[in-house]
């Protein structure tokens, strides 16, 4: 497994991730996700010479060795699957029981993409913690007042 963090500013990060051209995360996810109160990190995790089942496994270990993070967290996983491929059910409950535990405090989002022709499975994962998290938030609504 090739294991990379994301290099360049968490923002144009996100902008990059696309499918089909359009991006992933909506423009008020992204603030929310880089607001200056969060602390956002990214990850790309890719196969190597290891089966599908093993990749899962060795996905799950690095993220049971990364250094926990207390409260709560927004976090995504985009798994890049093969052509029209799902995982199986085992592999999803393995992946949602063994990701779950790590994240214990913490919303999570897992989408699969399989739009195109891929060989080997990949995964984007992406995680933000607000220190200053809010229960709800007050956004204004982007038309313009009549008076």
């Amino acid at each position: 497994m090739i294991i990379t963090p994301a290099k360049i500013a968490m923002k144009d990060y996100l902008e990059t991730l696309k499918i089909s051209g359009h991006h992933i995360f909506s423009e008020d996810t992204m603030e929310y996700l880089t607001s200056p109160e969060s602390k956002c990190m990214a990850y790309e995790f890719k196969q190597e010479n290891e089966s599908d089942e093993e990749f899962l496994e060795n996905f799950s270990k690095w993220l049971h060795e990364y250094p926990q993070i207390d409260g709560h967290v927004e976090y995504y996983l985009l798994m890049g699957l093969r052509y029209k491929e799902h995982l199986t059910k085992d592999q999803y409950d393995y992946l949602e029981h063994h990701v779950c535990e790590c994240f214990a405090f913490s919303h999570g989002w897992y989408y699969e993409i399989n739009h195109r022709v891929r060989y080997r499975l990949h995964i984007t994962l992406v995680m933000s913690q607000n220190r200053n998290f809010k229960r709800l938030v007050k956004k204004p609504l982007p038309i313009k007042s009549e008076n």
